[in-house]
C-alpha cells in the first residue's frame, strides 16, 4: 500500500493520493455515479470505482477503464470487489 500513485490517464500523468479518494467519498458528486460490476468498500460503504477516480481527479469516465480505476484504488490500499 502506498499513499500516492502517479497514473497515466488519457495520456496525462496524474497524481492521486489516498486522501484524494477519501475526499471523493464525501463529495456530493459521488452520488451521481453507480456501479455495475465492481465497487470499492470504504468505511463500510460501497462506491463505484470509476466514480471515485473521476471525482478525485476531475477526469471524465470515458478517459479511463474500470480496470485502470481498480488498479489505482488497490495500489492505494482500498478493497475492490466484484458485484455478485
Amino acid at each position: 500500500m502506498v499513499e500516492e500513485v502517479i497514473a497515466t490517464i488519457s495520456g496525462k500523468s496524474i497524481r492521486i493520493t489516498k486522501q484524494d479518494i477519501l475526499k471523493a467519498t464525501s463529495d456530493h458528486r459521488i452520488s451521481s455515479f453507480k456501479y455495475k460490476t465492481t465497487y470499492a468498500e470504504i468505511e463500510g460503504k460501497r462506491y463505484p470505482v470509476k466514480g471515485l477516480i473521476s471525482v478525485a481527479t476531475g477526469t471524465p469516465l470515458t478517459d479511463f477503464t474500470t480496470t485502470n480505476a481498480e488498479g489505482i484504488l488497490r495500489k492505494l490500499g482500498f478493497n475492490v470487489f466484484k458485484v455478485k
